[in-house]
Parts: C-alpha cells; sequence; structure tokens
C-alpha cells in the first residue's frame, strides 16, 4: 500500500467512528488525518519529481560522457601520444598531435615515435631507441 491508499484507510475508519466534529476531539481527529492526506499527496508528488530528475541525470550523465571522449579522446588507450596522422600508418615524416602542443614523429631509422614539444627544433632531435639525428640531412647522411 502507498501513502495516498493508506491516507484513504485511514479516512475511511475516522468516517466509520462516526465522531463528532464539532467536539475538540473530532475536530482534532479529523485536522491530523486531512493533514496526513496532505503530506501523503506532497510526498507522491516528490517521489515523482525525484524519479523524473533521475531520469534527466542518467541521460546528462550519457550526454556528458560522449562530450568527454570527443574532448578527450577516451577511446584511445594511448591518447595522449595520438596524433592525426596515426603515426603507426603516418606517411608523413612528422604531424601534429592533437593537442597540447606537441610534435609527433616516426623515426626514419628505427621507426620509434617520438614526441617533443614544438618549441624543440626538429633538426636537434635525437631518437631515445637509436641516438641519431630525428631530421639529418640526406647529404650528411651519404657521407
Amino acid at each position: 500500500m502507498n501513502m495516498k491508499e493508506k491516507t484513504a484507510y485511514i479516512k475511511g475508519l475516522l468516517e466509520g467512528l462516526n465522531l463528532d466534529a464539532s467536539k475538540p476531539e473530532g475536530k482534532l481527529i479529523k485536522a491530523l488525518v486531512d493533514a496526513v492526506d496532505e503530506m501523503a499527496a506532497e510526498l507522491e508528488e516528490l517521489k515523482q519529481d525525484v524519479e523524473d530528475y533521475g531520469e534527466y541525470i542518467e541521460e546528462i550523465d550519457e550526454d556528458l560522457g560522449f562530450v568527454e571522449d570527443i574532448v578527450y579522446d577516451l577511446d584511445d588507450e594511448d591518447d595522449e601520444y595520438d596524433c592525426e596522422g596515426n603515426c603507426d600508418e603516418c606517411d608523413d615524416e612528422e604531424c601534429d598531435l592533437r593537442e597540447g602542443g606537441f610534435r609527433c614523429a616516426l623515426c626514419p631509422n628505427c621507426g620509434e615515435k617520438i614526441y617533443f614539444d614544438e618549441s624543440t627544433d626538429p633538426d636537434e632531435v635525437v631518437c631515445p631507441s637509436c641516438k641519431k639525428p630525428l631530421f639529418g640531412d640526406e647529404e650528411e647522411e651519404k657521407e
């Protein structure tokens, strides 16, 4: 039984008692039952509001999840190292990272991904794996 049904039951019991509404005891009991009835109605309203807000919050949470995936690119395991050219298959020697002002390049010697700050001169970058310059003059390499 919900609160509304319980208050209806109590009202029925009150009517069955045939209390005299002109006496103070009858007035008091009737006022208490009316107050309980109003509280039950308010409680039902609040309960419905909470359910509605819960559904609304779930929708917002789902929408926020989509936004987080887009903004933070959470689908990629190594999202902070991903670049627009997808370095594993990148045809360009260097490409911009999506965020953070970093550059990414594949070492032409060993194929290692190398990340460096965009303020760094690419000609000065040395591969940490093979210790060879990332971008060297082709003439120097021939010599």
